[in-house]
């Protein structure tokens, strides 16, 4: 049989059993060097005064394959924001009219350079090709690939008025990590048939990006 002794943790005299090596174990191409008799206990970071926060900062990395165009060509007006869809038929016409706030923009990141503002709201349906849509643009944004753009907030528009699957309600929460701000608006059957009809829940979601605002620069 193979010896075995036990080792002492130093952890309230917990022990574990070692096996001791026998010189023919050690061409054995499994063996391993002896372990000490006295194990030194795991080092413990002293806190400081100022903790140290760059652990904290997790960088996306870019997204791959061509990144999401930019606006060609001046703004229509000057707004304080954009709605940025991140798929066709995502909702920002209608949210830019109903609500009378911002500018609407399909699948493309405003251009600074030619007078657009660099505050975004992302917009997407909530479905699983909507949630994908909205990902890569916030990687894209999270990335610091397109740099001027500041992302205000998430805004899902329901695209049912049935309540989600788990799926989708375990995608939306994963999504909700990666912005700063989550914004629903549920089912809105009036727009099926006349889109830019006025709606509380719109008004309500256009009320929160304009705080948001106020709140970044009081």
């Amino acid at each position: 049989m193979v010896p075995v002794s036990a080792v002492d943790l130093g952890y309230g005299g917990a022990k574990v059993a070692v096996r001791q090596h026998r010189p023919e174990d050690v061409e054995s191409p499994w063996a391993v060097g002896p372990i000490s008799d006295r194990l030194e206990p795991p080092m413990v970071p002293v806190p400081s005064d100022k903790p140290d926060l760059s652990s904290h900062v997790v960088a996306a990395p870019s997204p791959r394959g061509a990144l999401t165009p930019r606006t060609e060509g001046p703004p229509a007006a000057a707004v304080d924001f954009v709605w940025v869809g991140a798929h066709g038929g995502a909702g920002v016409t209608s949210l830019a009219s109903v609500t009378g706030l911002g500018l609407a923009v399909s699948q493309r990141w405003p251009a600074p350079d030619l007078g657009w503002p660099g505050r975004v709201v992302v917009v997407c349906r909530s479905n699983a090709a909507g949630y994908s849509a909205a990902a890569r643009m916030i990687q894209e944004w999270a990335s610091g690939s397109v740099p001027g753009i500041g992302l205000l907030a998430l805004v899902v528009v329901a695209d049912a008025p049935a309540k989600p699957t788990r799926a989708l309600k375990t995608r939306l929460h994963e999504l909700s990590g990666t912005v700063p701000v989550v914004l629903t608006v549920p089912w809105i059957a009036a727009w099926r048939d006349t889109p830019f009809s006025a709606d509380p829940a719109a008004t309500r979601v256009a009320a929160a990006v304009a705080a948001l605002i106020t709140k970044e620069h009081p």
